[in-house]
């Protein structure tokens, strides 16, 4: 028998004798794992930036989506088998989306849409801040917006539930029950004191990503535990959908590690 760290080099030699049945499910497993796919500023306008883009490009666009930590659809490049059965969304639970424009080299276009393998129903889709989510929802085809099953962002605003940050909020969370009318999970990440949200970490986009298994986080309410109730009613009360989404906030200490 092979050493632990011989058999971690060579990996698994023999998984092509295991019978075709096992190894769908083996891919399977790997294609349906946690994942986060974030919007990312790539240096175009934002609709913040309409009367002031001297200085920008108004032809790139404003976001585009990245994995951040593991994408699982990378495993259909391992072999054909792997690749024919991504390309089987009703078999690998894989779909190919569109989402806002990003750099694409080689294209007769530079900003061209560029596509993301998405298994939706495991993964969070981020979109950045509460600012921006409308604006990052606006670059995905209308037909894929009903397919979000997990949504994140992060939520700026140093005076909740009270402050003008819970109008922006409310809304967004009614644009959502009407476009994306399945969610199951929404996770706000309360970010108060910064004027710029902080880069998305893999350790951040690591503890999003597991939350949608969690019936409870244990970060759940932060510094709103009186009012939170009130806090879930306002954000959820347009969902119509049986059970509405489950409402997770994360605190601002949980986003800005101490040293």
């Amino acid at each position: 028998m092979s050493s632990p760290s011989s058999s971690s080099q060579v990996g698994f030699p023999r998984f092509l004798d295991l019978p075709a049945e096992l190894r769908f499910q083996i891919w399977e497993a790997a294609f349906a794992a946690p994942a986060v796919l974030a919007a990312v500023h790539v240096g175009g306008p934002t609709a913040a930036d309409a009367d002031a883009v001297d200085d920008i490009d108004a032809e790139a666009p404003a976001y585009a989506m990245s994995f951040v930590g593991p994408a699982p659809y990378l495993v259909g490049l391992a072999c054909r088998e792997a690749m024919a059965l991504l390309r089987r969304p009703n078999r690998s639970g894989v779909q190919q989306i569109f989402g806002p424009a990003g750099v694409v080299m080689g294209t007769s276009s530079p900003w061209s849409r560029r596509p993301h393998w998405v298994n939706l129903d495991t993964t969070v889709v981020h979109l950045r801040t509460s600012a921006d989510a409308s604006e990052v929802l606006g670059g995905f085809d209308a037909d894929v917006l009903p397919r979000f099953r997990h949504v994140a962002w992060i939520w700026q605003d140093s005076d909740p539930p009270y402050g003008g940050g819970l109008t922006r909020l409310v809304k967004l969370c009614r644009f959502l029950a009407l476009v994306c009318s399945t969610l199951e999970t929404i996770t706000i990440q309360w970010d108060w004191d910064a004027d710029e949200p902080c880069p998305l970490t893999r350790e951040v986009a690591a503890f999003c990503a597991a939350i949608p298994a969690c019936r409870e986080c244990p970060c759940n309410g932060c510094g709103l535990a009186e009012e939170m109730p009130l806090f879930r009613q306002r954000l959820l009360e347009h969902f119509t959908n049986t059970p509405p989404p489950r409402l997770h906030l994360l605190p601002p200490g949980f986003y800005h590690p101490l040293p």
